[in-house]
C-alpha cells in the first residue's frame, strides 16, 4: 500500500513538472534531463511511469488539459447559478494552486501546451472536438434542468445559450493569455451574471 502511494506521488509530481516544462517550451525541446532536474527523480523512475515522452505528453493532455471543464457538473448542486458559482470557486482555487507551483499565468500555460499539441499530436483535433461536444452537452443539461425547475425562462434557445455560457470561459481564458496573472475571474463572474439575469425568472 505504501509503495502504491509513493508511486502515485511520483507520477503526480512527474505530471506537474512536465506540465510546467511543456508550458515553457515546445514539446521537442523538453528533454529527459529537464524532467530529471525538475522532478529530482532518476531517468529509470521517470520511464517506469511514462515509458516515452510522447506518452507523458498525452498524459498531461488527458489529465491536466482535457479534464478541465467550462462548468461544474455535480448532481449534489441545485440550480444553474449555483453550478456557475461553484465553477468560479474552482477556477479561483486552480489559479491559486498553480501560482503556488510557480505558474503565474495558468491561461498562458494551457495555451502553450495546446498549441504545441496541435502541431505535434495527431490525436489533438479529436481530443478537442470530443471535449467541446462534452462541454456543450453539460451546459445543455444544466439549462434544461433549470427550465424544469422554473429557474429560467422556457422559451430560450438552449443551444445558443449553451454556446454563450461556454464561450464566456473560453474567451476569458484566451484574453488571459496576454495578461500578467491570467484571466480576470471576477470579470468572468460578472459576464455569467449578466447572461443569467437575461434568462432567469
Amino acid at each position: 500500500m505504501r509503495r502504491k502511494a509513493e508511486n502515485s506521488v511520483s507520477k503526480n509530481k512527474i505530471l506537474l513538472e512536465a506540465f510546467k516544462l511543456f508550458a515553457s517550451k515546445p514539446f521537442e525541446k523538453v528533454t529527459f534531463a529537464d524532467l530529471e532536474k525538475a522532478t529530482g527523480l532518476s531517468r529509470g523512475a521517470i520511464l517506469y511511469h511514462i515509458q516515452t515522452k510522447e506518452n507523458l505528453f498525452e498524459m498531461v493532455l488527458e489529465n491536466l488539459i482535457f479534464k478541465r471543464s467550462t462548468i461544474v457538473s455535480n448532481d449534489n448542486i441545485v440550480g444553474l447559478w449555483n453550478h456557475i458559482e461553484e465553477f468560479i470557486q474552482e477556477r479561483i482555487k486552480e489559479q491559486e494552486d498553480f501560482f503556488s507551483s510557480a505558474i503565474t499565468n495558468v491561461n498562458k500555460a494551457f495555451f502553450n501546451i495546446e498549441c504545441s499539441a496541435f502541431s505535434c499530436n495527431d490525436k489533438m483535433a479529436d481530443f478537442a472536438a470530443s471535449w467541446v461536444e462534452k462541454e456543450l452537452a453539460s451546459w445543455t443539461k444544466l439549462l434544461n434542468d433549470a427550465i424544469a425547475a422554473k429557474e429560467i425562462k422556457s422559451d430560450i434557445d438552449i443551444v445558443t445559450y449553451a454556446h454563450i455560457f461556454m464561450n464566456i470561459f473560453m474567451g476569458a481564458s484566451y484574453i488571459g493569455v496576454g495578461l500578467p496573472n491570467g484571466y480576470d475571474i471576477e470579470n468572468m463572474r460578472k459576464q455569467y451574471r449578466h447572461i443569467y439575469n437575461q434568462i432567469k425568472i
